[in-house]
């Protein structure tokens, strides 16, 4: 992994949804985060922007997930637990570089 990556990406952690882990990366040059299966592929579910706004939405990228993450409000789900761990980006990322 380059400078470039550890530094524009970092993981924020993980969460569960439905059975399914999901990894939370925060896209640092876009001030997003990303969503992915940690053991499905395509692994990507898609990008929530908006962080910062009170229209906090998820961008789906992978036309495979669009049934699961509209279901049963999983993309809700998704969106809540990113704004979360968003908030306290700069704590979940100092934690795990000490």
């Amino acid at each position: 992994m380059s400078a470039f990556t550890t530094a524009a990406r970092a993981k924020l952690g993980e969460i569960t949804v439905e059975g399914r882990r999901i990894e939370l990366v925060w896209l640092t040059w876009l001030d997003s985060v990303q969503a992915s299966f940690t053991a499905l592929e395509p692994n990507r579910i898609g990008t929530v922007i908006g962080l910062e706004s009170p229209h906090a939405r998820l961008v789906v990228c992978e036309a495979e997930h669009l049934d699961w993450v509209r279901s049963f409000s999983r993309s809700g789900l998704i969106v809540v637990a990113a704004l979360e761990h968003y908030r306290h980006r700069e704590v979940l990322v100092r934690g795990r570089s000490t």
